[in-house]
């Protein structure tokens, strides 16, 4: 008669209690069987217990393939609703601001934009730009070149306000690049050039034929 092992008998309780949790795993069969190689000197009851146990066939898991099915569709359906809520707020922006501008040129309209300047009390430097007046294409990228010059003997920092004249194309002129954006800061006797680049919107009312940039200079250097 073989003697039992209690550690033999523990392992055999550890595999039934735990026998559902690794009933979906099909090298369940394989891990029995090695177990019982394991399991020297039980006796012929505990035997065949596991030879029992290792005659269980692993049942196909089909939670995990429909977890991924239903995954997959919802987020489907998410990245179609977010694509949806994009063109809709795209179409809303536009009907409510009446911009279809495509960003191609119009060609067959020239629009003249005039350049001012002009200083605040107390400000000393030099400002202007390098030309008066531009002719521009609707939906075109354009570039205008300011100066500023510190005469002073001390440094300076200035800030640039703009501003549209006639007031009512103010929303149809887009300034991409300039630099009343930032203050501006010169060293005595230093010269700098400053670029600013626009766009005249397609949908400019057609009655606007002249428009003007005009910039004020601010002295904000720190007493």
């Amino acid at each position: 008669m073989f003697a039992i092992n209690p550690w033999h008998l523990y392992a055999l309780a550890i595999s039934e209690r735990f026998l559902p949790v690794f009933r979906s795993y099909k090298r369940f069969d394989a891990g029995i069987r090695a177990l019982a190689r394991l399991c020297a000197g039980y006796s012929e009851d505990a035997r065949s217990r596991l030879d029992t146990l290792s005659d269980i066939k692993s049942e196909p898991c089909m939670t995990h393939p429909v977890l991924s099915r239903r995954l997959a569709l919802r987020l489907t359906c998410v990245l179609l609703i977010v694509f949806a809520c994009g063109l809709a707020l795209h179409w809303l922006y536009r009907m409510l601001s009446g911009n279809d501008n495509n960003g191609d040129p119009d060609f067959s309209r020239q629009i003249e934009v005039q350049f001012s300047t002009a200083n605040s009390a107390g400000m000393a430097w030099a400002f202007y730009p390098r030309a008066r007046q531009l002719q521009v294409n609707p939906g075109a990228v354009n570039e205008m070149i300011f100066v500023a010059q510190n005469p002073t003997d001390k440094p300076m920092k200035a800030q640039a306000v703009p501003g549209i004249s006639p007031g009512k194309a103010a929303a149809w002129f887009h300034k991409t690049e300039c630099f009343c954006f930032t203050q501006q800061t010169l060293q005595p006797g230093e010269r700098i050039e400053m670029p600013v680049r626009f766009i005249v919107d397609r949908n400019l009312p057609g009655d606007v034929k002249h428009l003007t940039l005009a910039y004020t200079l601010f002295d904000v250097t720190a007493p």
